[in-house]
């Protein structure tokens, strides 16, 4: 029987952007981090022509929530035509990357789940009683990080 960290190695956590997603990732970082790194290195970010590209083709409601958290976090004071696209284009993108990465955590917690279902099966068999407490424990742990990502 696999320990739930061989078993959670082996899941297939996804990819969000360019950068693909671990379970380390998830336990070792803040996950505000984790989508800060993947958005601010979004090239739609980071080159203005393609952040201008994003703010004209997104819908309008999704504009408007990235431009009402560009102010909440500072505004535009002193800021240029460009570098304003730019931060209203970093809002757009970190709502995607945290839309995707609730997809991703919404599905590996089903894993999990379905995981932690199976070793209750095997409960009875497993000599050491620390084994199931332990995996227990720690799906339940990354079960809470996915769940309030």
């Amino acid at each position: 029987m696999k320990t739930i960290q061989q078993y959670i190695d082996g899941l297939d956590m996804g990819v969000i952007g360019d950068h693909f997603i671990t379970v380390d990732d998830l336990i070792d970082l803040e996950l505000n981090e984790v989508y800060y790194q993947i958005a601010d290195s979004d090239e739609r970010v980071i080159y203005t022509h393609k952040a201008h590209e994003l703010c004209q083709n997104v819908d309008s409601r999704t504009r408007s929530d990235a431009e009402e958290r560009m102010y909440d976090c500072g505004g535009c004071d002193g800021k240029t035509y460009d570098e304003i696209a730019c931060l209203i284009a970093y809002w757009i993108v970190e709502e995607e990357v945290r839309e995707e990465f609730q997809e991703i955590a919404n599905r590996i917690i089903g894993d999990i789940e379905k995981y932690v279902e199976e070793l209750e099966e095997y409960k009875d068999e497993v000599a050491e009683d620390d084994f199931y407490t332990e995996n227990e424990q720690k799906a339940e742990d990354i079960i809470s990080v996915l769940m309030y990502a």
